[in-house]
């Protein structure tokens, strides 16, 4: 008979969630087929003896065998089956995967803890032969007042006070630990020395606070930059929204405007607007808390406090804009993750976008788009439109700007062009005697698209224009990039 492999339960290491529901449902199902071969072979027995017929005895025995070829045969189909999606989503998503093995890590140190207490749990997550090991996979521990009490990886840094500790960028990254930690958990990223190449590395550390410790695991990087800047604004923004709503305003802010505590990170930091545009936090420029940045004008004369005001919501929106980086002291381009938590807006600041222009203003161009359905879908139409038409709201970038139209050819926001609102353009042709509306129409998608024509262009002249439609119920979402003179 064939034996089933249970050991790939061990996969778990390298394995989605979702795909480990389906081998650990799949080992009960091999379990529940063993009981029922089980009482198959009860039953046999006893017929066998009641009968009392050695031919009967063979025969029975014979479908027996029979059936468990069978049933041997379903479970090796289903588990090779099993197998060969958690090998695609490997393939597919071996980060996510990583990141499932550390949250596991984390939450197996916790019932250790949990189970046997600290003093016998330390001792053995410090094991540098042990279980809370892996290559560069560990398990680390330390106490709320920053004091390490396990580390299997470097275990000279046991009972060393790791508070004020910064990476090689000057980021304080054990206070980051130390007060972005939750019951929840939270990811931290910094850059510290990985222990099988000896080098220091970029890291990401997911870090959950449990009693008076904090237990945490970290996989080492080695992606884009940008995109690590990009996904990491997006986490501590969540990170500081949930301990403003877990300690209350003036507690949490205490915490964000001391640059010691991890909510500065070289050029980068955070700052907190509240919905009249005060500056409640900046971590960097404590001289601008308590001045009105409703109506903040950058370099370009885009209205960046209007923008942040109007477009920002509890999903959260990019704007672009130029600032004075603290660390060059340069006016610089800028881009801030923005979410709005009750009467507060949160924003993470990026500097250094080295992007060719025509490619900023299609991002920017996807980006009106996307914050101006957002706010539709939110405020609906009348709402929305009254916001989207006033050039003072953010949706009036340079050349650059929202507009909507109707499948009727009627223009309903046009904030560049106030004299076009709700006027028909159905009949509308380019210099060139396209139908414009129609040209429009054709691109637009639920997924967007992109659509040329000629156009005129607030600076005064007639020039090409690409504009990333959208489609949305009723209507059509758009802006657009003059890429050259008609």
């Amino acid at each position: 008979m064939l034996i089933i492999p249970f050991n790939f339960v061990k996969k778990i290491k390298r394995t989605s969630k979702n795909k480990m529901k389906d081998v650990l449902n799949l080992r009960k199902e091999i379990s529940h087929v063993m009981e029922k071969k089980f009482h198959i072979s009860t039953m046999i027995i006893l017929a066998a003896v009641i009968i009392v017929i050695g031919s009967s005895l063979i025969y029975i025995t014979g479908i027996q065998a029979g059936m468990e070829m069978k049933l041997d045969s379903k479970i090796i189909s289903n588990y090779n089956e099993v197998q060969s999606e958690i090998e695609k989503h490997e393939n597919k998503k071996p980060i996510l995967v990583e990141e499932y093995y550390v949250k596991e890590l984390v939450k197996k140190g916790i019932l250790l803890y949990d189970s046997i207490g600290s003093v016998e749990a330390f001792k053995q997550i410090s094991d540098s032969n042990g279980e809370f090991i892996e290559g560069e996979k560990y398990l680390f521990v330390l106490s709320t007042d920053g004091i390490i009490k396990a580390h299997p990886a470097f275990p000279n840094l046991i009972g060393i006070n790791r508070t004020n500790n910064v990476d090689i960028d000057g980021y304080s990254y054990s206070n980051a630990i130390l007060n972005m930690a939750t019951e929840k958990g939270a990811w931290i990223r910094y850059k510290f020395e990985n222990p099988v190449s000896g080098q220091i590395e970029g890291k990401k550390t997911w870090v959950v606070r449990h009693d008076d410790y904090i237990f945490g695991v970290g996989i080492y990087e080695d992606i884009n930059k940008i995109d690590i800047q990009d996904i990491e604004a997006k986490e501590i923004i969540q990170q500081s929204i949930i301990l403003f709503n877990k300690y209350g305003k003036e507690k949490s802010f205490e915490i964000f405007n001391n640059p010691e505590n991890g909510f500065v990170k070289g050029e980068q930091y955070l700052f907190v607007i509240n919905t009249d545009g005060i500056i409640e936090v900046h971590t960097v420029f404590p001289n601008l808390i308590g001045n009105d940045y409703s109506n903040f004008i950058d370099q370009d004369n885009y209205n960046v406090g209007s923008a942040i005001l109007n477009i920002v919501t509890e999903k959260g929106a990019w704007i672009r804009y130029k600032f004075e980086n603290p660390v060059s002291g340069q006016i610089e381009n800028k881009k801030i993750w923005a979410v709005r938590n009750n009467d507060y807006i949160f924003a993470w600041s990026i500097y250094g976008e080295d992007v060719e222009r025509l490619e900023a203003e299609e991002i920017q161009a996807k980006e009106f788009v996307k914050q101006g359905i957002i706010l539709f879908n939110k405020y609906g139409k009348e709402k929305s439109f009254e916001i989207f038409n006033n050039p003072e709201n953010g949706f009036v970038k340079g050349e650059q700007y929202l507009f909507v139209e109707d499948y009727n050819g009627f223009t309903r926001v046009i904030p560049a062009f106030p004299q076009y609102i709700d006027v028909d353009f159905s009949e509308y042709r380019d210099s060139d005697g396209l139908l414009v509306q129609e040209i429009i129409q054709k691109a637009a998608t639920i997924n967007g698209g992109w659509a040329y024509y000629k156009f005129d262009n607030p600076s005064g002249d007639i020039g090409q224009k690409k504009s990333w439609v959208v489609k949305r119920g009723d209507y059509i979402f758009g802006s657009g990039v003059y890429i050259g003179p008609a």
